[in-house]
């Protein structure tokens, strides 16, 4: 009888485990535009922004519409100008605007690149990119300075292995060495912790990808992490960072298997952890972007080449390892904050802890600082309106990871 409560209770513990940790799916009202797949999708100040893309009847789009994280409501923002209709673009978002760059347009491989503000709700055209388009290309956004990689000047060509640096402050374009790596088409990236990450699509020969490569910035180079888990590569897949880990969700392969699947690599333990499936159709080329805890994806195409408009939302569990371990010696109010947080710590030892905020793309706003006072005083009166992390540390490693809102 012992040995059987013992049973009962470790199974209890471990449902509990798996509930805390393991995000949920929740279908909202669907993408209020056409059915589509191979459009953009980005998070910009509590709003999510979905458009372009290839909808039924194998036309481009130039629509856009917003998604409102905090009431979960559709409107329609303007479209692009004339000729910016296309699939196969980039996206990415800086202070108060989003840029689409490229794409597979009416004419073939485009080099152009639009910014919209929606302050006055209006899109400017900025510099192009110098030379050919690109279709399919992928774009790793460290705050101003973006690079975009591979894709291919007309789709009917091959990938290559471009690299280039958009400059958004000052509206420039410059090139960069290539990807030692290869070129890819279609391929996934986003940015971890200061270092971009860049994984599947397919090479020069058409084959898919499953290796994983890290970029880094400042020394404009490409080093191999590991591989995705799975035998085979993919395309059409979404890669972006939510909760201080990398996401990767659905896809193609090179067997024609179409994915619902989820899963989380960990930069620190350089580990894949699979989690709960969309309970709905396996898909690719869906929209897809994060607030840095939750991830909105929308559309995409299923294996019968049915296009789509269900749109879903999944929590993304904290970054949790050996190495991490969620305490509740630290505490952090007001949370929401105006211009400052508190940050307090039950802990002897206290002076052995430093911290750091980070974005939720993992960039760092606010460099090490080590904590002087078991109650310290964080100015965040610079900070833009939005999500972020505090991140705590001893000189073991990573302690606590919390979440802080500013308003």
């Amino acid at each position: 009888m012992y040995k059987i409560k013992i049973r009962i209770v470790l199974i209890l513990h471990f449902i509990i485990c798996q509930n805390l940790f393991s995000q949920n799916w929740i279908q909202l009202s669907n993408f209020p535009g056409s059915k589509r797949d191979d459009g953009v999708a980005v998070y910009l100040n509590n709003k999510t922004y979905f458009g372009t893309g290839l909808q039924e009847g194998w036309s481009t789009t130039s629509d856009f519409y917003e998604l409102d994280t905090k009431s979960l409501s559709w409107k329609t923002i303007p479209q692009m100008p004339v000729g910016g209709e296309r699939q196969y673009a980039c996206v990415f978002a800086y202070k108060n605007a989003f840029y689409v760059f490229g794409g597979d347009g009416n004419g073939g491989a485009l080099n152009t690149l639009f910014k919209f503000n929606p302050n006055n709700n209006s899109w400017i055209q900025m510099n192009s990119k110098p030379g050919n388009g690109l279709s399919g290309a992928s774009c790793i956004a460290f705050g101003d300075s973006i690079i975009i990689v591979g894709g291919r000047n007309n789709t009917a060509q091959p990938t290559n292995n471009e690299v280039w640096l958009y400059t958004i402050s000052n509206n420039t374009w410059t090139r960069r060495g290539n990807c030692p790596f290869g070129g890819r088409w279609r391929g996934s990236a986003t940015v971890l912790n200061n270092k971009g990450y860049f994984m599947f699509g397919l090479d020069l020969n058409d084959a898919y990808r499953k290796e994983l490569l890290k970029y880094d910035l400042q020394t404009d180079t490409w080093s191999f992490v590991n591989n995705f888990p799975q035998q085979n590569g993919r395309s059409y897949s979404a890669m972006l960072t939510a909760s201080q880990q990398l996401v990767v969700f659905g896809g193609k392969d090179s067997l024609n298997n179409y994915y619902n699947d989820t899963w989380y690599y960990n930069d620190v333990t350089n580990v894949w952890i699979q989690d709960n499936p969309l309970p709905s159709f396996a898909r690719k080329g869906g929209m897809c972007c994060s607030d840095g805890l939750n991830i909105y994806y929308s559309c995409g195409i299923n294996k019968s080449d049915t296009r789509l408009n269900e749109t879903w939302m999944t929590d993304i569990p904290l970054n949790i390892n050996s190495e991490k371990i969620k305490t509740s010696s630290f505490k952090i109010f007001p949370n929401p904050a105006r211009s400052a947080i508190y940050l307090i710590i039950n802990h002897a030892q206290f002076t052995k802890f430093t911290y750091r905020i980070l974005n939720t793309s993992g960039i760092e706003i606010a460099a090490i600082t080590k904590i002087e006072s078991a109650e310290t005083e964080i100015d965040l009166s610079n900070f833009s309106s939005g999500i972020y992390f505090l991140e705590i540390k001893n000189e073991n490693g990573l302690i606590e990871i919390q979440k802080v809102i500013k308003e």
